[in-house]
């Protein structure tokens, strides 16, 4: 695992929003994940990027720094790591404090999925609940998640950890339907 950019350090003047908070967005350099760090940089959040660059390039953080500007990309911090390693994801976690991670990092090309369903399944179920297991060990028990794959929902009580996200959904993964948790 490699770091990269500028840590997270202090905001830029005139910023309302969350000084303070910190978020993680795994997939952070793909279409969504950008345009979502983009966002979440300029209503005052810290963020940290996590991407393997599997279905995305690193100029795409910078195109993001570009638009944001200096000040703002001071709070930008970009980590090259795969979900489904988990020491890649322990060592995002004990270097700092994340207020809540968006979870952008599953892979979602039909095609693709068939050619190759046990890749998908690594990176799509290992990878998120590896994510679910090191997010409760540190204490970060907020969760958006964009699932990857058609998800049919059961009704689901209030989510009280993360892992409970598990136990309240039947996804699709490689046109089969598979219940979680």
């Amino acid at each position: 695992m490699a770091i990269g950019g500028v840590g997270a350090g202090g905001g830029a003047g005139g910023v309302e929003g969350q000084q303070g908070r910190s978020v993680l967005v795994t997939g952070g350099a793909g279409f969504i994940g950008t345009h979502t760090v983009l966002r979440l940089l300029e209503k005052g959040y810290a963020v940290t990027a996590v991407d393997n660059f599997h279905n995305s390039v690193p100029e795409a953080l910078d195109r993001v720094r570009h638009i944001v500007g200096p000040a703002l990309s001071a709070r930008l911090q970009f980590i090259f790591g795969d979900l489904t390693i988990k020491d890649d994801l322990e060592k995002v976690f004990a270097a700092k404090r994340y207020d809540a991670v968006i979870h952008f990092a599953g892979l979602k090309a039909v095609a693709e999925s068939v050619a190759h369903p046990e890749m998908y399944n690594r990176n799509n179920i290992v990878g998120t609940v590896n994510l679910y297991d090191v997010m409760k060990k540190h204490g970060c028990n907020k969760l958006v998640f964009s699932a990857p794959a058609p998800a049919t929902s059961r009704p689901c009580s209030a989510t009280r950890t993360p892992r409970a996200v598990l136990s309240c959904r039947r996804v699709v993964v490689s046109g089969h339907s598979v219940e979680l948790g």
